[in-house]
Formats: C-alpha cells, structure tokens, sequence
C-alpha cells in the first residue's frame, strides 16, 4: 500500500499535533507501508525522513514569518478566527502544494490519500488531489468544525454545516481522537466516524528514578485558555488549603493572554511559579520531582468537548507519575485517567481536594502495571487498526 498524508504540522516533532503522525507513521512504516508526508516548510525540499518516509516539503511564506518571529513562548497573539471553519488562510498557503511537481508525482501513484484537519489547508487539498486523480480520500478530524462562540449568527451556522456535511460526505472515511467525539460527530453530520487515539511509545514509560522532593509541588506542563481557567482555580483553590507545597506551570503559550494578571487577582501568586517551556528530556526529570503532573479539561463542557482527549494524556498514564486531572466526570479523558493507578479526578471543590490529598499521600507503589492497563493504546496497535481501516476504505472505493 502506498498513503501520501497532507499534514501541517510534522517537522515540528515537540507539537503535539505534530507526534500523533510522527509516530501513526512510524508504525505504518513498520507494517511495511509507504508513505509520502506532504507539509508546508521553509523551502521547497524532499527527503527521506527517520522512519524511511518520503517528505515533501514545499515552500510556505506562513511558516517563514512564524521562523522569523521565533518560537519563544509566552504571551501569545490574539488569534482571528475565519467564519468558515473549512476556509481559512492556510488554504492559500497549501494551494502551492497543487502547482508542485514532486506533490502530483506522489500522489498520482497513492491508493489512499490522508488528510489531517486542522487547519484547513490540508483537509482541502487533499480532497483537491483526490478528485483529480480519483483516489480515496481520508480526512483526520482531530477535532470537529467548531466556531468560537462570538460566531452565533444562525444563517451562518447552518450555512457552514450544510458545507461541513458535503465535504464529510466526499471522503471514503473520517477519522477522529476519541470514541465519544467520533460518536458526536457521526451523530451530528450522520457519516461514520472512526477513532484513532493519540497513543503512547515505550519511550514514554522510560523515567530515571525518583529522588526526594526538595520543594514538593505539582507540574503543569503546557498552554493556558481562557476556557480552562476555571478548572485551574478549583484546583488552586483546593491547593491553597496545604501547606507548603505548589504549583509549578511549564507555560507553552498563554491564549488568555492574562494569566499573570489571573493569578495576582485571585491570590495564587505567592505559591505559583510560571517558568518558560522546556525540552523533553529536562522536563521529564522535572515530573520525576513532583508531587504529581496536572491536567486541565472542560468542567462545563459541550457535547464535542466531552470527547476532547489530549494528545498528553496517555504518555502521562504511562510515565509512571501520579496526577490530578480537573474536568468534569462525563468527559472521554477523566474516565480514561480514572481507570489509571495513581491518578484521581476532581470535577468539583470535595473531589479536587480528596484527588489532590491521594496524590500527596499515596505509598511509592509500582505504577508499571498501567503499561498493560492501556495497552491497547499503544500506537502500534492504533497503527494497526488505522492500516485495516485504510484496507477496508481502499476494498469500498474500487
């Protein structure tokens, strides 16, 4: 079988969005699958990348300027959001994919085409490239076509998921991260949606040993948005109830654009300490130290976001570091981690502070036995189920 996968993010390896087909691809190649990546780079470039995968690399003036802005973290910018979920900007940068030559090449000799959404760019042309040479077509949902909510204008909403639907109904198969998303969108667009969860690698599990904690505190270790601050004070709030101990934030980006600000408001300040990002390896020695890891989900959440499951959040089960996650109990990923030894959940101020007093006070038992529990999480099986389903999209379509 030959795949050419349209993914906007995959040179940049740390991204979480970049990992889930980092490694999807890694373990096809290890079924014996080729695979050509077609991605937006620097400058028009083809090689062969760590997993003997073809790379097409084609020149985007959009990941120029952002190389030129630099990759700290921080504050981040204001996003502007497009009206239409399945047209944005990146649209214009991946139309430079269709006028490349070693683009139409490989995907004139693919059996199945995979887009990964979002942005929009990949999803389009990949469905470009599919009527052209008659190939099926698989579009990656990793989360569904969702506006913000200053987007509330009806005709608009049901517009775009009149256009939502066509586009869905073109590919041979749709794919997202979790069953109960795959089951809301099936529901909402009424078109099948499979499920591949961003897994967990060996690696993942491969942690020094843990030494005494000097200044114990939890880790939290990522972004900060204004939708999750919520989750973030009711776990503040119940942490402010202990005695010594505190919360470290390893901060990505800040997309409420105010989070230092947050924290003086509300008091948090004294015993929360925000330090830039750090790479993997120096961050794992940091979760080897702490009390435990946090994660932060919806505590209110719709129905789509009830099935938002990070790409973090298996790596995390494995690692062998308790963890407290905050969301509400119907959410995919508070009933995964609940199923994880040395894990509790909180969802309201009882349950926060019961999941945090577990963590602090739990014996130093072996934590090795979620490797089994998530077993069948692991990426190679979730490569395997990825390539029958390719099978069984490529057997419909011919």
């Amino acid at each position: 079988m030959v795949v050419t996968l349209f993914a906007t993010h995959y040179e940049h390896k740390l991204m979480v969005a970049a990992r889930r087909w980092r490694l999807l691809v890694c373990y096809l190649r290890l079924e014996g699958i080729d695979i050509c990546v077609v991605t937006p780079g620097l400058d028009d470039n083809e090689y062969i990348g760590e997993y003997g995968e073809t790379v097409v690399v084609f020149e985007s003036k959009s990941v120029k300027k952002n190389a030129g802005a630099g990759g700290q973290g921080g504050q981040a910018r204001k996003v502007i959001h497009s009206p239409f979920p399945y047209l944005d900007v990146s649209a214009l940068h991946w139309w430079r994919a269709v006028r490349n030559r070693r683009v139409m090449f490989h995907c004139s000799k693919a059996d199945i085409l995979i887009s990964t959404y979002g942005p929009a760019g990949a999803m389009l042309i990949g469905l470009w490239f599919s009527c052209k040479y008659k190939i099926p077509w698989i579009l990656d949902l990793r989360d569904s076509f969702q506006l913000p909510a200053s987007y509330s204008f009806k005709p608009l909403i049901k517009f775009n998921s009149y256009i939502e639907k066509v586009i869905i109904g073109k590919a041979a198969l749709c794919l997202t991260v979790g069953k109960v998303l795959a089951d809301y969108l099936s529901d909402k667009y009424q078109h099948e949606f499979e499920y591949i969860y961003n897994g967990w690698v060996d690696s993942d599990t491969a942690l020094i040993e843990k030494e005494e904690d000097v200044n114990p505190c939890f880790l939290y270790a990522g972004s900060i948005y204004e939708h999750r601050l919520g989750a973030l004070k009711l776990f503040l709030d119940a942490l402010s109830e202990e005695h010594n101990i505190s919360l470290r934030i390893r901060l990505i980006k800040d997309y409420s654009g105010r989070l230092e600000e947050w924290l003086v408001e509300n008091n948090f300040d004294g015993f929360v300490e925000v330090r830039p990002a750090i790479p993997a390896n120096e961050l794992e020695s940091e979760m080897n130290l702490s009390v435990g890891v946090l994660v932060l989900e919806e505590l209110e959440p719709n129905s789509w976001q009830k099935g938002t499951v990070t790409g973090k959040l298996f790596p995390l089960l494995v690692s062998g570091v308790p963890g407290v996650v905050i969301a509400h109990p119907d959410v995919e990923l508070s009933k995964l981690a609940s199923k994880a030894k040395g894990w509790f959940c909180g969802y309201d101020k009882k349950s926060t502070g019961q999941a945090i007093l577990s963590v602090m006070g739990r014996e130093k038992n072996d934590l090795d036995s979620n490797r089994d529990i998530f077993k069948e999480y692991h990426y190679s099986c979730q490569a395997r189920k990825l390539l029958k389903l390719c099978k069984g999209a490529i057997n419909e379509y011919s």
